[in-house]
């Protein structure tokens, strides 16, 4: 069986520009949010294998 893992985040308050400044970026690459922030978290964690 396939090991699956989950994230719910939550933006508030002040942390909602930065939600927004994200989707704004991935839109504009045509990704769906989840996909470009997944993205965005591989590509900094690759870097500390």
């Amino acid at each position: 069986m396939e090991q699956i893992r989950r994230l719910d985040l939550q933006w508030d308050g002040d942390e909602t520009k930065y939600y927004d400044a994200l989707k704004i970026i991935a839109e504009s690459s045509k990704i769906e949010l989840p996909v470009f922030i997944k993205q965005m978290i591989v590509k900094r964690t690759k870097h500390k294998s």
